[in-house]
């Protein structure tokens, strides 16, 4: 006689589930929980980025090693610890690769150690700054991590402006990438400019600064700034004389968040007027979008 066979419909759904692309089967517990999503665990032939897990060992070796082995078709994945990144890094002719940036870099935190690096690096330099990284490539993603903890930039910028040090500051990282992807970056206490993008189609979702000064008041001359607008140590703001400084097209902020405190300026005037200065314009300002009339349009 044959035998049928019985599964309950909370089983057979969990079976269906588990067997799908998307999750694994941790343990057969008879509960959805046990489902646990693969998108955070390594899959075959994922190109994995060791870290030493020492904050004395310099993971920048064992980085390049990885994107010179798997620069083209590949899938990156940084795991979710810290990488020392004390040498500036150069990841150049990536082609069709993946970057799952599910761990932290930390710069040095040493002033000199990182005026030093940065002084000798063959990373080609941006308007204002050297990147202490600098990526290369077409079609070219990095995914951040979407915990809070994990996907971030850690530049211990603060102390330089409390300092008053503001000779070769390096900017973050440049993206010269065509058709580019940045999501879940996280950009905490940058030392100068964050990220650079000179390269085309890029597209940029959730990017998080954290600026914010931690030991000084907004009215200080030595807060550390959000942002400037443009270089004042090089002088005064330059003239667009030709008019083709900046040229944006289907641009769209969406879910901007933010907050103002009662005394709307901060401790970022180091010139005179100011680098937020706009002739014409009422005192104070929050936010300033200065556009070229001839190119821009939109209501």
């Amino acid at each position: 006689m044959a035998r049928g066979i019985s599964l309950s419909l909370p089983l057979l759904y969990l079976a269906l589930l588990c067997t799908s692309n998307v999750f694994n089967i941790a343990a057969a517990q008879g509960t959805e929980a046990d489902c646990k999503p693969r998108a955070n665990l390594p899959e075959v032939g994922e190109c994995i980025v060791e870290s030493a897990d020492d904050p004395r060992v310099d993971d920048s070796p064992a980085i390049l090693a990885t994107f010179q082995r798997c620069s083209s078709n590949s899938v990156i994945r940084f795991l979710p610890t810290n990488y020392t990144v004390h040498t500036p890094i150069s990841l150049i002719g990536l082609q069709k690769v993946k970057v799952l940036f599910y761990g932290n870099f930390l710069l040095p935190d040493s002033i000199s150690e990182v005026q030093s690096a940065i002084n000798t690096t063959q990373n080609p330099p941006s308007t204002y700054a050297t990147p202490w990284i600098y990526i290369q490539g077409s079609d070219v993603s990095i995914e951040g991590s979407t915990q809070i903890e994990y996907g971030r930039f850690y530049g211990f910028g603060e102390q330089w402006w409390h300092s008053g040090t503001r000779t070769l500051r390096p900017q973050l990282a440049t993206f010269n990438v065509t058709n580019g992807f940045l999501s879940n970056l996280k950009v905490i206490k940058p030392i100068a400019w964050g990220w650079n993008l000179p390269g085309q189609n890029i597209r940029v979702e959730n990017h998080f600064v954290d600026a914010k000064p931690d030991n000084a008041t907004r009215d200080d001359t030595q807060s550390f700034p959000f942002n400037t607008y443009y270089d004042q140590d090089k002088g005064p703001r330059p003239d667009n004389t030709n008019q083709t400084s900046t040229n944006i097209r289907t641009f769209t902020f969406k879910n901007i968040v933010g907050s103002l405190g009662t005394n709307w300026t901060d401790g970022s005037c180091i010139s005179n007027p100011c680098w937020n200065y706009v002739p014409g314009l009422d005192e104070p300002k929050a936010v300033i979008l200065d556009l070229l009339g001839h190119i821009t349009s939109g209501h």
